[in-house]
């Protein structure tokens, strides 16, 4: 099970909105606002107000910790 998976009720033939489709309707977000936002991770906490559940996930993935990968090493 997901962790970003949250328990909606839905009435029969009707469905509840998703952050993720209402996001992907909107424009695409000029880099300016990221900039004006002080960064990624002040950008996502600021969209939680709109996107709660798609910021939480866009939070965790910009402060997860990166990893160094090997596989174009020369040696």
């Amino acid at each position: 099970k997901s962790k970003w998976a949250v328990k909606q009720k839905a009435t029969p033939g009707q469905y509840p909105v998703d952050d993720i489709q209402t996001y992907l309707k909107e424009d695409i977000i000029p880099y300016s606002s990221i900039q004006d936002a002080s960064g990624y991770i002040q950008y996502w906490h600021k969209a939680s107000k709109t996107w709660p559940h798609l910021a939480k996930m866009g939070l965790d993935y910009c402060s997860a910790p990166g990893k160094l990968s090997n596989h174009f090493s020369t040696v």
